[in-house]
């Protein structure tokens, strides 16, 4: 984001964005080099998470297998849902990392739902 999206650092590494309105309408981005957005973990660090969480009063989900990743999940004091994330075990999880992308994969639990999924997506490019 930058100051034409309305932004102006608060404190070192925090950066705040306001909207119009009267409600929601300020956002604070952590920033920094420290900061892993997008960025998975492994179980030792989800589970240091998950405790972190729960000291700060938080009421994170257990950790749900998506196959390709585990997450857990909390909401902030906001009610903003937040989903952390495993690194693996990956898409390599059911296919050799040379085809991925040639095969549409799904997991398990979505298997007799393929036939519906398959057809609602957009045809390859």
């Amino acid at each position: 984001m930058s100051a034409s999206a309305g932004a102006h650092q608060v404190t070192d590494g925090l950066e705040r964005y306001r909207a119009g309105g009267e409600l929601g309408t300020v956002v604070d981005v952590r920033t920094g080099a420290d900061i892993r957005q997008g960025a998975g973990c492994d179980d030792a660090a989800h589970a240091e998470m998950v405790a972190v969480l729960k000291a700060q009063g938080l009421r994170p989900t257990e950790q749900i297998n998506r196959c390709y990743f585990r997450s857990v999940y909390f909401r902030e004091p906001g009610g903003v849902l937040f989903e952390i994330a495993t690194d693996g075990p990956g898409f390599t999880v059911n296919e050799p990392k040379e085809m991925l992308g040639n095969a549409i994969k799904l997991p398990l639990w979505y298997g007799s739902r393929r036939a519906e999924i398959v057809a609602a997506l957009p045809p390859p490019r």
